[in-house]
């Protein structure tokens, strides 16, 4: 997939807004294993899987994909 570079960069910060989410959430004394961090794991997991399609890979599938 060809992608311009606003695009790319809009992914890209994404990723890197999640991450600070997660940085934050740590350092308020949140645990990474509890059920209160899991929307923060799906959330950098979408992102990732987003922008992983810009290097030809696809981590999640779309429902109508088998």
């Amino acid at each position: 997939m060809t992608t311009n570079k606003a695009v790319l960069q809009a992914k890209s910060n994404r990723v890197h807004a999640i991450r600070m989410k997660v940085e934050e959430f740590v350092s308020a004394g949140g645990a990474l294993r509890s059920k209160e961090a899991a929307p923060l794991g799906v959330e950098l997991f979408e992102a990732f899987s987003d922008i992983s399609t810009e290097f030809g890979y696809r981590i999640l599938k779309d429902d109508k994909e088998k």
